[in-house]
């Protein structure tokens, strides 16, 4: 998938990104954005989920909140609070039905008692690595919040506009991006020994967000 110097200008990106694409950047969208991830981790999520309509922003984020599950099962392997999220966010996307969204809102609701969960727990820590695993489990189920809070966007209100559901697609992706790179490491992230290789790691997951994120952009 190709993309121009006019597309992106008109997304209005910061005047460093935006010099950054014109003295480095490719035509070709993948280069570009993997190119631009070992510069800086916030502009490709930043460019992909801007590129994104409503619907597709709304497929990344769950599949974003997919990718990072497994963090907060691994320390709360009884708690499937994330996961029936998750699950209800799909449901929604596929078919977008009063029930559906009501039964989103209420799963957001209750993956968000999980993710307090794991955060009141990295704060009661006495070892850095007891922390930095809730704060990773903190972090996936948060994802899993963003992706049924974002499949659910149009039932908060019937009126909702169209420009303001676009925007509010494109933070609640952005922020699963952020949060499914940010916990791929696990919990040897915050150990200082560990730093190059969880930073190795965020790269990793960023990219095959990346692959993801032109797949999506592909079938347009």
């Amino acid at each position: 998938m190709n993309i121009t110097k006019e597309q992106i200008k008109k997304l209005k990106p910061c005047p460093e990104g935006y010099q950054w694409y014109l003295d480095h950047g490719s035509p070709d969208l993948t280069k570009t954005l993997s190119d631009v991830n070992k510069v800086n981790s916030f502009w490709a999520p930043w460019l992909y989920t801007n590129l994104m309509n409503s619907g597709q922003c709304k497929q990344f984020a769950i599949y974003a909140a997919e990718q990072v599950l497994h963090i907060f099962e691994t320390e709360y392997p009884n708690d499937d609070r994330p996961r029936r999220a998750i699950e209800a966010a799909k449901r929604a996307l596929e078919s977008n039905t009063k029930a559906n969204r009501c039964a989103a809102r209420r799963a957001a609701y209750t993956a968000r008692a999980a993710a307090n969960r794991a955060s009141d727990a990295a704060g009661a820590a006495y070892s850095a690595y007891a922390a930095a695993a809730y704060g990773a489990a903190y972090a996936a189920a948060n994802a899993a919040v963003y992706a049924v809070a974002f499949a659910a966007a149009n039932a908060v209100e019937a009126a909702r506009d169209a420009a303001y559901d676009a925007r509010a697609a494109y933070d609640a992706a952005s922020d699963a991006a952020y949060a499914a790179a940010a916990v791929y490491a696990g919990a040897a992230a915050y150990d200082a020994a560990a730093y190059t290789a969880a930073d190795a790691a965020r790269i990793v997951m960023q990219e095959k967000l990346i692959v993801k994120a032109v797949n999506i952009l592909s079938k347009t």
